[in-house]
C-alpha cells in the first residue's frame, strides 16, 4: 500500500495559520501555504486515501481463510473485535509508509448502495524519501464515515462532522491503478473573528502511479482555493492549482 503525498516536494509542514492572526504571529505567504497543503491533504488526498483502503479491506473480508493468507496488506495485521469492528496495521515493506485504520463495518460491504462505514481511526506516517525528506502524520477525525452514494456511479463520500465532506468518483481502473475525480468543501471558524473556507474547484483528479519502489503514490491534477475572511469580509487566500509533478501557488501576502 501506499502512500507518498507528491506536493510535499513543494511545501513544508506546518501548523494550520488561522489561529494565527495576531500581531505577535503576523501571517505570511509561507504560513498561508502550510495551511492550505494542511487542509488539502485533510479533506482531499486522506479521504481518497481512506476510501481506496477500505474497498481494498472489504474485498480481504470477502475470500476464504485460505484466499486471506496470500492477501500480504491484511493477512496477520488484521484483529477482529467483534461486532464489525477491525483494527488493521500495515506498514509497507517497500517504502517508509504505516496506515492505521480501526473501522466499524456493521458487518456490511463498503460496496453495498446506501451502506456507512464509521472509521473510529484513520492515520498514515511516513517519510517523503524521495521529495521533501521530511516526516509526515495526516488522519482524518475522529469517526469520519464512509457512505456508499451509488454502485451505478461508483461514488462514496467521507463526512468528516465540522471538518469537511469529500465526494469522489471511481473511473476505470488504469490496471490496478486507480483515478478519481473528487470534490470537496470545508470550513473552520475561529472565536476571534476569522474563517476559512476551501475546498476543490471545478474537475479534480487523483492518479495513481508507481514509485521506483513498485510502491504506489497519487498525483493530483487541479485546483485547489482557501479563502480566509475576518468577519464575512475577504482578508487572505492560498490559491493552489495542481498539475502532475508541480504546483502553481498565489497568495494573497
Amino acid at each position: 500500500m501506499k502512500k507518498l503525498f507528491v506536493f510535499m516536494a513543494f511545501l513544508p509542514l506546518a501548523a494550520g495559520c488561522i489561529a494565527e492572526y495576531s500581531e505577535v504571529s503576523p501571517v505570511t505567504a509561507q504560513k498561508l501555504q502550510s495551511y492550505s497543503k494542511k487542509v488539502m491533504s485533510e479533506t482531499v488526498a486522506i479521504p481518497v486515501e481512506a476510501v481506496e483502503f477500505a474497498i481494498a479491506f472489504d474485498a480481504y473480508l470477502q475470500l476464504s481463510d485460505l484466499e486471506k493468507e496470500s492477501d500480504y496488506r491484511f493477512f496477520g495485521n488484521c484483529t477482529d473485535m467483534g461486532q464489525g469492528v477491525y483494527d488493521i496495521s500495515y506498514h509497507s515493506t517497500r517504502e517508509y509508509r504505516y496506515t492505521y485504520m480501526r473501522v466499524d463495518t456493521k458487518g456490511l460491504s463498503i460496496r453495498e448502495e446506501g451502506v456507512t462505514w464509521k472509521l473510529l481511526l484513520f492515520e498514515m506516517t511516513g517519510n517523503d524519501f524521495d521529495y521533501s525528506r521530511l516526516d509526515f502524520t495526516f488522519s482524518l477525525p475522529e469517526d469520519s464515515e464512509i457512505t456508499m452514494l451509488s454502485a451505478a456511479d461508483s461514488t462514496w463520500a467521507v463526512d468528516m462532522g465540522e471538518k469537511a465532506v469529500a465526494k469522489m468518483k471511481m473511473h476505470p481502473k488504469r490496471g490496478e491503478l486507480y483515478e478519481w475525480s473528487v470534490e470537496s468543501r470545508g470550513k473552520e471558524d475561529t472565536t476571534i473573528g476569522m474563517t476559512a473556507e476551501y475546498g476543490t474547484v471545478g474537475s479534480f483528479t487523483i492518479r495513481e502511479r508507481y514509485l521506483e519502489s513498485k510502491e504506489k503514490t497519487n498525483v493530483y491534477d487541479g485546483i485547489f482555493n482557501l479563502d480566509i475572511y475576518r468577519e464575512g469580509v475577504p482578508h487572505d487566500y492560498c490559491h493552489m492549482t495542481f498539475t502532475p509533478y508541480t504546483v502553481d501557488i498565489k497568495t494573497s501576502r
